[in-house]
């Protein structure tokens, strides 16, 4: 193996540690979601760096990059399928942007595989992931007894200014699994059990977080880790040791997909089992539709309407809340980019998994065994957690998940000759990779930024501050165009301020970009109204006739709001009827 003590790969390592102490201890600006959006522009922002840097610590150290083990092909084929499904969505800006999130996890995954050679250089990033969490996890539980250990970390007036270190119990608790069973790898070596306290304190974390999903992934880690340790002392073929393996985690993944089923079918309709039953039946007739290249990234929450259930509308009625991810990591991916990359997904989890099996059963180095025990536990645990949640929509999990995955296979060693990539151009390869790498911190700004200002402007809403919040939400849109968040708020905003002439043009917008978005079909229909009660003649019958019209859509997609009523009850009798334009109108602003 050549020596590869260089400054590059130490650099790089000592980032991605970093990296990981940030994303977990929410190092980041606070907008209106603090554990999601900073942490995103964070991780984004660093693979590009460590990309630059790899291409350029690589030519000067005289170093190519060959193409690692399968996984490698896996995570292209599946950047890739994501990327052609960009192409067919709806809102090609929206799948872009999403897009950019799986492209900058790919680039650390390529990083990790580069960077890493020896267990112990990985045990260095296990300590930095067990550092962090446990100062989140036991500031939450300080927060949870009453102690506010970081109160005078305070919000800006525009509400953007440092976050608390959890952001969220709910986001802490997505990195909670994963973090539990690297942290309890560390501790049971010899010479770490004074380490023993970490998982303890994640685990009673996970307890009071409510993270059920994280027990039944426990749950297949200790299976698959106990599975492996009794192959290796039996003398078991390796090939044997991997069917066992998958067979209990795909045995493990049924029974909590089944036991949540059925909690779910009977539960009410505030319980989370039904909440995930309702996703995830939703989320398979709208993959039975579009089998192929699914919606594009991200698609899901704009077609989502199309497919509520009776519970759905009832949820949406009461909070307005959007369930934004299905319930299983899977089958959202088959709904974005469809079956192929949901099948690719499965792959990669389930060749990681067969991998770090027969790392496990190494007899000659016990480094590599242990190594192999720990990722034996991370991916079975990865593999059951993605089937009964949206991990890889939390940023500290999907960040683990593909840094060890490259790990593994920095680990297991390159693949010395690929002269599909070594036959490139040196300077050439670089130079693209280097322009695309770009391409992602820039997106991820801009989004970033217009998430900054819509709490701005939310908050000027709040205080009735029209001016200023369509002045924020106005900017927000500016910066990027494909928003329908931006637009409807732009549009409530000019609204409530009593110009529905000013609103029509960015409710329209958001239409466009959205055409399922219930609230924006109502707020436009109800400016079309009111700018009618204004108008007259022919060109009042236009936006009553207009106003019908989008009311209708949203009669269609959600009938049991009581809004819906109303504004209907308001445009039909206001309306002449097709059989008699003469009718008389009587318009009364809704």
């Amino acid at each position: 193996m050549r020596d590869r003590a260089r400054v590059t790969p130490a650099l790089l390592r000592g980032l991605l540690v970093l990296l990981v102490v940030a994303l977990t201890l929410g190092v980041c600006p606070l907008t209106a979601q603090p554990a999601v959006d900073g942490k995103v522009l964070v991780y984004q922002c660093v693979a590009t760096a460590c990309v630059l840097i790899f291409l350029v610590g690589s030519w000067l150290e005289n170093e190519s990059y060959c193409a690692p083990c399968a996984l490698f092909w896996l995570a292209a084929a599946f950047a890739g399928l994501n990327f052609a499904a960009v192409l067919v969505a709806v809102n090609v800006g929206h799948s872009l942007t999403e897009f950019s999130k799986w492209a900058a996890l790919f680039l650390l995954f390529l990083v990790a595989a580069w960077s890493y050679r020896t267990p112990k250089q990985f045990r260095v990033f296990l300590w930095g992931v067990a550092a962090a969490m446990v100062v989140a996890a036991g500031s939450g539980l300080l927060e949870w007894v009453g102690i506010q250990p970081l109160g005078w970390l305070k919000a800006g007036k525009d509400g953007v200014g440092v976050s608390r270190v959890l952001g969220s119990a709910e986001a802490v608790s997505r990195g909670l699994l994963p973090a539990c069973i690297l942290s309890a790898s560390l501790a049971l070596r010899r010479g770490c059990r004074w380490a023993l306290p970490i998982p303890v304190v994640l685990v009673v974390y996970g307890a009071v977080a409510g993270s059920w999903t994280a027990g039944v992934g426990l749950i297949a880690a200790c299976v698959c880790a106990g599975v492996s340790l009794t192959a290796r002392r039996r003398g078991m073929q390796p090939g044997v040791t991997v069917a066992l393996v998958l067979v209990c985690v795909a045995v493990i993944g049924g029974a909590g997909m089944g036991a949540a089923w059925k909690l779910g079918a009977r539960g009410d309709t505030a319980a989370p089992e039904s909440r995930w039953v309702d996703s995830v039946s939703g989320a398979a007739r709208m993959v039975a539709d579009k089998p192929l290249l699914g919606r594009g990234p991200g698609g899901y929450v704009i077609d989502r309407p199309l497919y509520w259930s009776a519970r759905d509308k009832e949820r949406f009625a009461v909070s307005r809340a959007l369930v934004r991810h299905v319930g299983s990591e899977p089958l959202e991916i088959a709904v974005d980019a469809g079956l192929a990359a949901c099948a690719i997904y499965v792959a990669f989890l389930g060749l990681a998994l067969a991998m770090a099996a027969r790392m496990s059963l190494d007899r000659g180095d016990g480094e590599r065994r242990w190594l192999g025990l720990t990722l034996v536990a991370f991916f079975g645990a990865a593999f059951v957690d993605g089937l009964l949640g949206a991990g890889l929509r939390a940023p500290v999990s999907a960040y683990l998940l593909f840094v060890v995955a490259g790990v593994l296979c920095g680990v297991r060693g390159l693949d010395s000759e690929n002269p599909a990539i070594q036959a490139a151009p040196r300077a050439l390869w670089r130079l693209l990779a280097a322009c695309a790498a770009l391409a992602i911190p820039l997106l991820a700004t801009r989004m970033f930024l217009a998430r900054c200002e819509l709490a701005a402007g939310r908050t000027a809403m709040q205080t009735e501050d029209y001016e200023a919040a369509q002045k924020r939400f106005a900017a927000a849109a500016d910066r990027v165009p494909h928003s329908w968040d931006a637009q409807y708020e732009l549009g409530m905003a000019y609204l409530k301020a009593g110009l529905p002439e000013e609103a029509l043009s960015p409710l329209e917008r958001a239409i466009e970009n959205n055409p399922n978005h219930v609230e924006a079909l109502f707020a436009l229909a109800r400016a079309q109204f009111n700018v009618a009660t204004k108008a007259r003649g022919k060109k009042s019958e236009a936006f009553l006739d207009d106003a019908l019209s989008y009311a209708q859509r949203a009669a269609d997609l959600h009938a049991e709001l009581p809004e819906s009523h109303d504004l209907m009850a308001c445009l039909l009798y206001t309306s002449p009827s097709p059989r008699d334009r003469t009718r008389s109108r009587m318009p009364s602003s809704a």
